[in-house]
């Protein structure tokens, strides 16, 4: 499944504002759960690659941290998903970027293979039902386990993680298939328009075929 961020005029699934905020807050599952991403999905890069380096940055100075005790240990969880989620952001946008090069990227907008689902059972319907059902399932479960062990932020992350997931990729395939509809209702109406056209054109022409040539008499002298 393709995602675009294009005008808003265009059947894409994007909505200003509300489906950058969705993209964001829906990254941190997307990276853990997916793979082989197109260049343009991970925009935009104005916002999440300078967000990306300053947590990496975070993370890595908290664990060199001199107080042990006092500040690393008790947030270790949060530390690791700092960590974890740059890292992850920039390790497939390097990939993204390599098989470009090698011209063998997919599709810009493609929005990740999924972990989840077996090579075997691998296809457009099976795809959109694991990224609109089952991966918002296991984020929002990870969630519960965070809340389980009394990580607040952590709890926050991946429900909100688990709801742009759900809304961004169900508005996705929505729109999906407002553009197959398009096109093939246009694809009906010029055949329609098509087959009104054709009688009245070879009608047309039978006429000036069916026609006689004009004799052209002689004049008459006084």
């Amino acid at each position: 499944m393709n995602t675009r961020q294009v005008q808003p005029n265009d059947t894409s699934g994007y909505i200003p504002k509300l489906s950058t905020c969705l993209h964001c807050l829906a990254m941190p599952g997307i990276l853990m759960l997916r793979k082989d991403f197109g260049f343009l999905f991970f925009r935009p890069k104005r916002m999440l690659l300078p967000i990306s380096i300053l947590m990496l940055w975070g993370s890595i100075h908290s664990l060199t941290h001199d107080s042990w005790e006092g500040y690393i240990k008790p947030h270790l969880s949060q530390n690791f998903f700092f960590l974890l989620v740059p890292a992850l952001y920039l390790f497939w946008l390097l990939v993204s970027v390599w098989k470009q090069l090698r011209k063998i990227a997919p599709h810009d907008h493609y929005s990740g293979k999924c972990l989840l689902l077996p090579k075997k059972f691998y296809t457009p319907r099976n795809e959109a039902i694991v990224k609109i059902i089952v991966e918002p399932a296991v984020v929002f479960g990870m969630g519960c386990i965070m809340s389980y062990l009394n990580h607040a932020f952590l709890t926050l992350a991946f429900y909100l993680s688990a709801i742009a997931i759900f809304f961004s990729e169900s508005m996705n395939h929505w729109f999906l298939l407002r553009r197959e509809k398009r096109g093939g209702d246009a694809h009906v109406d010029a055949e329609v328009s098509g087959t009104k056209l054709l009688p009245s054109f070879f009608q047309l022409n039978s006429r000036s075929t069916s026609r006689q040539p004009k004799i052209r008499r002689p004049r008459t002298k006084d």
